[in-house]
């Protein structure tokens, strides 16, 4: 999920960064909720139902009625109130336009947890094969390599790209 915060309408409302971020993180989390004929319990009960809360928010619709304030007159601010929010997966595009030669891009993005340097150096052996693959005339080129900012700073970053 991307958010873009609208400063200006963000801070007409008094807000934070911060503030909307510990709202997200506060209001999009999975927990049980409770149990139903748990003990105490009326006497014969014997059925017992854990209740779970729903979490995880998948939508930008979900997101959006997140709540970020509560104001002294009965207003809610809502996320969608103040942000543009948009699936990732719908909105990541990668047009290469650095030069007129025909291209493509091919966006690789790290999973949360996943390892940045391993990856890189994953994709960068399974480049080295498909290069074997491709007709003449094709190659591919470094373009931007996340892991080089943290890894290698002396490096200059470098995502994959195809041209032909």
């Amino acid at each position: 999920m991307r958010i873009w915060l609208d400063p200006q309408k963000v801070a007409e409302r008094g807000l934070s960064a911060s503030d909307v971020v510990r709202e997200i993180r506060a209001q999009n989390v999975q927990a049980a909720a409770g149990v139903v004929g748990a003990s105490p319990s009326e006497v014969g009960l014997d059925l017992q139902l854990s209740i779970n809360a729903q979490g995880r928010l998948r939508t930008e619709e979900e997101f959006g009625e997140i709540i970020v304030k509560n104001g002294t007159n009965g207003e809610v601010t809502r996320l969608r109130d103040i942000a543009r929010i948009d699936l990732v997966r719908r909105t990541i595009r990668c047009v290469p336009c650095w030069t007129t030669n025909p291209r493509f891009a091919v966006p690789i993005f790290q999973s949360p947890g996943s390892n940045a340097i391993q990856i890189s150096d994953n994709v960068r052996k399974m480049m080295v094969e498909l290069k074997q693959n491709m007709p003449d005339g094709m190659d591919y080129s470094i373009v931007y390599d996340r892991r080089n900012s943290f890894a290698h700073p002396s490096k200059p970053s470098c995502t994959r790209c195809w041209k032909r």
